[in-house]
C-alpha cells in the first residue's frame, strides 16, 4: 500500500517539537479496497479509515470542488489517479502540505520547509479562500507558532474570506469552539484572537470583544478553558460568544461570570446569606469542579482563595446530618441555615 505520513506530524517532526498524533496520506486504494485489508471507515465526507493496529488515521487522496458556502460546500474526488503533489495541493498552509515516504523520503512539492525556515505561515494555492476554516486554523497556528508571520497575500485571502460574512457563519458552531480550544492550550492564545480581529473574522461572526479581553487571555498559569474564561471577567457583551452554540458547560460559566462578576469581586465581606445568594450560582454543591473553574479564571484578587475556600466547605457539608431527625418541610430551611452559617464561621475565622 502507497502511504506517506502527512500535515503536522511531518511539520512538527522538522522544527523538532513532539509529535502528538500521525495522519497518513493512501495513495491508489478504493474505500472497499481499504476495508479488504482490514481498515475501518469512519469518515462520513471523505473517507477515512483506521488502522486494524494502531487505530491512526489513513485518509484517501482527494481534490475538492467548491460547490457552495461554508466549510462543507465541496464535491470530493478519490479518484484513485489522484497523485500525492495533488493532494497536497489542496491543503491549507505549505508548513501542512509537507509529506514523508515509509523510506523517509521528504516530498515538498510548494516549499514548505523553506518557509518553515523562514517563518512563515503562508497558502498553498489560491483555494485557500475557498474553505473558511482555514481562517480559524491560521489564527490557531499563529499562536502554535508565534514566532512565524503570516504572509500578506494569506492575510488578504482571510480578509477575502471574512468579508463574506456568509463564508463564515456557515462553519458549523462545533468546528468554530474547537479551534477556539485548541488555540487556547498554546502558549500565545493572544494571537490567536488578535488574528481573528485583523483579518475581520470577530466582525463577520458578532463577536465584540473589550479593550482588555486579547491581553486577559495571556495567562500561562491557567488551562485553556480557564484562560478563555479569564477573559469573559473583562467582557462587555457576551452575546457573539453565545451566538456560538457553545458546549453547555462553557457557555453556563460565561453566563454565571458575567452576571456575577462585580458580586464576586466584593471589595467588603456581604452578610452571610447575600454571599450564599451568589454562591448558589455557582453551584459548589454538586458542580465543585465548575465552581473551581470559575474561580480560578478570576483575576488576580484577594476574594479567589476565600472563595475557593467557601466552595470546597459548602461542597463537602454534611447535608445528612443538617437534616437528621427533620420533618421533609423543614429541611430546606435547615440546610440554607446551615450552609449560612458556615459562611459565617469562615468569614469570621
Amino acid at each position: 500500500m502507497n502511504t506517506y505520513l502527512v500535515g503536522g506530524a511531518v511539520r512538527d517532526e522538522i522544527l523538532g517539537k513532539r509529535v502528538s498524533e500521525k495522519d497518513f496520506v493512501v495513495i491508489g486504494e478504493t474505500p472497499q479496497s481499504m476495508l479488504n485489508k482490514g481498515f475501518k471507515q469512519v469518515g462520513k465526507d471523505f473517507p477515512v479509515f483506521l488502522h486494524p493496529k494502531t487505530q491512526e488515521e489513513y485518509a484517501l487522496a482527494r481534490k475538492e470542488r467548491k460547490t457552495g458556502e461554508g466549510y462543507h460546500g465541496f464535491d470530493m474526488d478519490t479518484n484513485t489517479s489522484i497523485t500525492l503533489e495533488e493532494d497536497l495541493l489542496r491543503r491549507d498552509l505549505t508548513i501542512n502540505a509537507i509529506a514523508k515516504s515509509t523510506t523517509g523520503e521528504i516530498i515538498d512539492p510548494y516549499g514548505g520547509q523553506q518557509d518553515l525556515e523562514n517563518k512563515v505561515l503562508k497558502h498553498v494555492s489560491s483555494a485557500f479562500v475557498e474553505d473558511p476554516l482555514r481562517v480559524l486554523r491560521v489564527a490557531r497556528f499563529q499562536a502554535y507558532l508565534p514566532d512565524f508571520k503570516i504572509a500578506p497575500e494569506t492575510m488578504s485571502f482571510m480578509q477575502k474570506i471574512c468579508a463574506t460574512a456568509n463564508e463564515i457563519k456557515a462553519l458549523p458552531s462545533e468546528r468554530i469552539w474547537l479551534e477556539i480550544e485548541k488555540s487556547g492550550h498554546h502558549k500565545r492564545f493572544d494571537l490567536f484572537w488578535a488574528t481573528l480581529e485583523q483579518c475581520g473574522a470577530l466582525d463577520a461572526l458578532d463577536i465584540q470583544l473589550s479593550p482588555s479581553f486579547i491581553p486577559s487571555v495571556q495567562q500561562s498559569n491557567l488551562t485553556g478553558v480557564e484562560r478563555m474564561l479569564s477573559a469573559i471577567w473583562h467582557q462587555e457583551s457576551i452575546e457573539g460568544f453565545l451566538a456560538l452554540s457553545l458546549p453547555s458547560h462553557m457557555a453556563n460559566c460565561i453566563k454565571i461570570i458575567h452576571s456575577q462578576r462585580h458580586a464576586l469581586l466584593f471589595r467588603e465581606a456581604p452578610e452571610a446569606h447575600d454571599l450564599l445568594t451568589v454562591l448558589k450560582r455557582l453551584d459548589p454543591f454538586r458542580r465543585l469542579d465548575r465552581a473551581k473553574t470559575i474561580i480560578a479564571s478570576m483575576p488576580d484578587h484577594p476574594n479567589k482563595a476565600l472563595l475557593l475556600k467557601l466552595c470546597t466547605a459548602l461542597h463537602n457539608m454534611d447535608i445528612a446530618a443538617v437534616i437528621k431527625d427533620s420533618q421533609p418541610q423543614d429541611r430546606q430551611h435547615l440546610i440554607e441555615k446551615a450552609r449560612a452559617s458556615l459562611i459565617q464561621s469562615i468569614l469570621v475565622s
